[in-house]
């Protein structure tokens, strides 16, 4: 939870997160709210749209944002932060939300993979 309020998002970075909350629950789809808010948090941290994700941000965020965002707030980093960029990127595909320059979703899932990032399937569950 102190993941979710210190998460300073702003009005798109927000937005985006209660619509993939709505929507993999709407969808079965696995996530953490935490995991979620840290990775839409460290995201807006570039000068890019929230919503443009290419091989090289997976792999900066991977290996460098998510751990610093949460090291600077004296956070653990949370679990699921695999399954929950999957769903998000599942929902950007679905949604056709991603933003002009971003690679195709089977992409950015190969490129965590790849980063060592385990949970990158296709699965279903509660969000949480």
């Amino acid at each position: 939870p102190r993941a979710r309020k210190l998460a300073r998002l702003g009005a798109s970075a927000s937005t985006l997160r209660l619509a993939v909350t709505r929507w993999a629950l709407a969808n079965g789809r696995r996530m953490d709210y935490d995991a979620l808010s840290v990775i839409l948090a460290a995201k807006a941290l570039e000068s890019a749209p929230v919503c443009r994700w290419t091989e090289d941000d997976v792999w900066r965020l991977w290996w460098i944002d998510l751990s610093g965002w949460c090291k600077q707030r004296g956070l653990p980093t949370p679990d699921g932060l695999a399954t929950t960029m999957t769903t998000l990127f599942a929902y950007l595909e679905d949604t056709d939300g991603f933003a002009p320059g971003s690679h195709p979703s089977a992409d950015l899932r190969a490129a965590m993979r790849s980063a060592g990032a385990r949970g990158t399937g296709p699965e279903t569950a509660h969000a949480g």
